[in-house]
């Protein structure tokens, strides 16, 4: 599960004079990424598929992701 920098998109779709890029433009953008650091790495550790989220994903008061929860989220999605 990928949550995306909404902001950096933004700016990133300013900077090469884009207008705001849809959620299946951003979806390929972040695809093409993910493909291109994959290359360096070995078969077993890229990724192969991901979800984007809409939503931050739930921390604790210390500011670390709740991965109970996100796991459950995954488990229920599935």
């Amino acid at each position: 599960m990928i949550y995306p920098d909404f902001e950096a998109i933004d700016n990133y779709s300013k900077e090469q004079n884009l207008p705001s890029l849809t959620v299946q433009q951003t979806e390929g953008l972040i695809r093409k990424e993910v493909l291109e650091y994959g290359k360096n790495l070995a078969d077993y550790k890229r990724v192969r598929r991901f979800n984007l989220r809409e939503d931050e994903f739930p921390k604790t008061t210390t500011r670390k992701i709740k991965r109970f929860v996100v796991e459950a989220d995954i488990k229920a999605e599935g």
